[in-house]
């Protein structure tokens, strides 16, 4: 059964006159207890993917259906209550309070949720003990290495118990043997806890951890394959044929589209303004999906 299902989204960004479409007619499922990882170019919209399924942000179109519930349906404060209890973020920076030590840290959720003190201060030492760092709780994050005040994120993150984890780019400020042990960390939580956990990353050794790897490319999934098709292919982008499939499909829709807006502009069903405009974005989107083409094809 798939916990998170993300339906033709659309996001668009405005600044002035100028428009950046982040998200384009993206799907995503993503399993109970499943690590996904979505990698892609910079730009090509994880991190907006992430805060819109997070409930930061709202699609301009499309669906978020997290547990069976349509959160692009909320109202703020309803948001406000399903990031508190139903989701956990962990952000590349860390994002910690850094006048606050590691236990008051992975408190503070708990606090906002209004948990009772007792329970949170039990809550808190069984999460520092599960990330292994209960020897370091009074310590502040500028007394704690980079692994380590991931290591306190991650246990915010899981402050109240929340069902679905997403990690925006984790291991992005760690080296490569750090990353790997949170990437192993990850994996524990999904096997001992039953996390869903949807993963942003750039970061092979993340990938290979996963149970599914999303490719996404202007704001669209355009492939997916498991560590194994990753090891086959030997990079992350991988070469597979599907991903090549779904850029042809992709490339026959605008083209048909195309040929559409043309005839509809010789009989006059539109005026010139409209199809110069639509045009124009066509083109543009025909050429970025024929450059993307050429490097698996070539």
């Amino acid at each position: 059964m798939s916990v998170v299902v993300c339906e033709n989204l659309y996001k668009i960004y405005k600044s002035g006159e100028i428009e950046v479409v982040a998200l384009q007619d993206l799907s995503l499922h993503v399993d109970k207890s499943e690590i996904r990882a979505i990698v892609g170019p910079s730009g090509s919209g994880k991190t907006t993917l992430i805060n819109i399924i997070g409930g930061i942000d709202k699609p301009n179109a499309g669906r978020v259906i997290v547990d069976g519930m349509d959160i692009t349906k909320f109202s703020e404060k309803e948001l406000l209550n399903y990031r508190r209890r139903r989701v956990g973020i962990v952000f590349q920076f860390f994002n910690l309070i850094p006048t606050l030590t590691a236990f008051e840290n992975v408190e503070l959720p708990m606090v906002l949720a209004g948990v009772p003190r007792e329970a949170r201060k039990q809550r808190v030492r069984e999460l520092l003990r599960l990330v292994g760092l209960e020897a370091r709780a009074d310590h502040r994050p500028d007394q704690l290495s980079g692994g380590e005040q991931q290591r306190v994120a991650i246990a915010s993150a899981l402050a109240n118990d929340s069902p679905l984890i997403l990690a925006d780019e984790p291991t992005g400020e760690l080296d490569t043997v750090t990353g790997r042990q949170i990437a192993e960390l990850f994996r524990r939580l999904r096997d001992e806890l039953g996390k869903t956990i949807i993963i942003v990353t750039h970061d092979v050794s993340i990938a290979r951890i996963s149970d599914r790897i999303s490719r996404i490319l202007d704001g669209r999934i355009i492939a997916t394959i498991t560590p194994a098709e990753l090891e086959l292919a030997e990079i992350a982008p991988t070469r597979t044929q599907e991903t090549i499939t779904k850029l042809e499909d992709r490339r026959q829709q605008i083209l048909r589209e195309l040929n559409r807006i043309e005839e509809e502009f010789r009989d006059k069903k539109i005026d010139a303004e409209t199809f110069t405009k639509r045009f124009n974005e066509l083109k543009s989107k025909l050429k970025a999906i024929e450059d993307e083409l050429a490097k698996y094809t070539v």
